[in-house]
């Protein structure tokens, strides 16, 4: 009797527990399952997240959608491993693309900055491989909001490992220097199962 009590301890310890897209989503945006990181340099408050593929293609639909639907947007995002990075003014008022401008001339090269050449400031270490960021895009607000916020992207050489993940943004705007952030293996393996 002992032994299959811990026989089935040891099965639901293994399984995922299944979670509706609401309540996934609402995993992915808890800071306390590991899967954002932050840091807070000069004025600057850093963060990023890790957006599973299953995240993406939520997001791709608002009301009802039937499996097979879901499973071909889902299809879409293989091979890239994708993060939401934001560059938040600590203050929370100030745009972050004016902090320390000399002039209007430089909030533009900001712009242009992150709209065309950051993706060459960013790497992804997983293992021992060093991957260059493949595809970013800057969400510009025209000074709606304080925040830069980008979605990127990176070749997923190993999507079936769940390794260390560090994000190396090397930044040449605000005197950062290199961030490194890291989001851990054993968080994303802990990522529960999307329940349609």
């Amino acid at each position: 009797m002992r032994k299959l009590f811990l026989l089935a301890i040891i099965g639901l310890m293994g399984c995922k527990t299944s979670l509706t897209p609401m309540e996934f989503a609402q995993y992915c945006n808890d800071s306390r399952n590991g899967l954002i990181q932050s840091e807070e340099k000069n004025e600057v408050r850093i963060e990023l997240k890790y957006l599973p593929k299953e995240l993406m293609a939520l997001h791709e639909f608002h009301g009802e959608f039937d499996r097979y639907s879901f499973d071909s947007v889902l299809e879409t995002y293989h091979g890239i491993k994708y993060f939401n990075l934001k560059l938040i003014p600590v203050d929370k008022k100030t745009d972050v693309l004016l902090l320390n401008a000399q002039s209007k001339d430089q909030y533009y090269q900001r712009v242009q900055y992150f709209s065309s050449m950051i993706n060459q400031d960013l790497e992804m270490v997983i293992g021992k491989d060093t991957i260059p960021c493949s595809i970013h895009h800057y969400e510009r607000t025209y000074q709606l909001s304080p925040v830069v916020e980008l979605m990127i992207g990176f070749e997923d050489k190993k999507p079936e490992l769940n390794e260390n993940i560090s994000i190396i943004y090397d930044d040449k705007i605000f005197a950062l220097g290199k961030i490194i952030m890291k989001i851990e293996g054993d968080k994303i393996s802990k990522i529960p199962a999307l329940k349609l």
